[in-house]
């Protein structure tokens, strides 16, 4: 239901429900959640990537679920609940990154919202379909991370776009590129800055916190080997 692969500071979740599109029950993203939180409290873990299994990232939220909610307490405690394991995701203190090579509707395309950057390939299809069910992208509106107009767009006409437009709506940050290498390459870089950097985007606090943040970046462990290393490392012919 949920593969982890591990190797050079990454480590791959993929949503491993291929016959059903990867569909998002609530045990998948209870496991998911659970998941992204042990890797975010493992020093060796840099970098979280997000993908999944077959033609899709994910179709979004498993309607066989929606069956079984036979009252409103019990479809509250349902959304409360997908909305805490996407918050999860989304709070993750490290790095995450979705690779989105097929389709991501929904609840799938909220997860991939979730993550700090969104890597479409150039098959990928994304779509906020929920009105046509009668039912709310919650995540997505309440905490998307497109303009307004963008949501709006998706999420009245439910539309399927595909990467080139997802991108110039601002829903994918890159298209065609590689994902494994962009997230080797953020995972080589100084991880405490690069978290530091996650936390101004996210909580923000104005140029007080980001003078704040650069203070302790220069004057961190981290900083100091990195420049040490800088300095006793070879130089080539013709360096100064």
């Amino acid at each position: 239901m949920l593969r982890c692969e591990r190797g050079e500071a990454v480590a791959w979740l993929t949503l491993d429900r291929p016959e059903v599109l990867n569909a998002l029950s609530a045990a998948l993203l209870e496991a998911l959640a659970e998941r992204v939180s042990e890797l975010a409290a493992d020093p060796s873990v840099h970098v979280i990537g997000l993908t999944g299994a077959g033609r899709a990232f994910s179709a979004g939220a498993d309607v066989a679920d929606f069956e079984r909610l036979g009252s409103d307490a019990e479809r509250r405690r349902y959304i409360e609940r997908s909305l805490h394991c996407l918050e999860v995701v989304a709070g993750c203190p490290k790095p995450t990154l979705a690779a989105v090579n097929g389709l991501a509707f929904g609840g799938g395309c909220e997860l991939a919202m979730a993550c700090d950057i969104v890597v479409a390939g150039r098959a990928a299809e994304f779509a906020l379909p929920e009105a046509r069910l009668g039912v709310l992208a919650s995540y997505a509106l309440t905490r998307g991370r497109l303009a307004r107009g963008a949501l709006a767009y998706l999420a009245f006409s439910a539309r399927r776009v595909g990467a080139e437009e997802a991108a110039r709506l601002g829903l994918a940050d890159v298209v065609g590129e590689d994902a494994g290498v962009l997230a080797r390459e953020i995972a080589g870089h100084a991880p405490g800055a690069v978290q530091a950097a996650k936390r101004l985007l996210r909580d923000g606090g104005g140029l007080a916190a980001a003078a704040d943040a650069s203070v302790a970046a220069l004057g961190s462990p981290e900083h100091a080997a990195l420049v040490e290393a800088f300095r006793t490392q070879p130089r080539a012919r013709g360096s100064t």
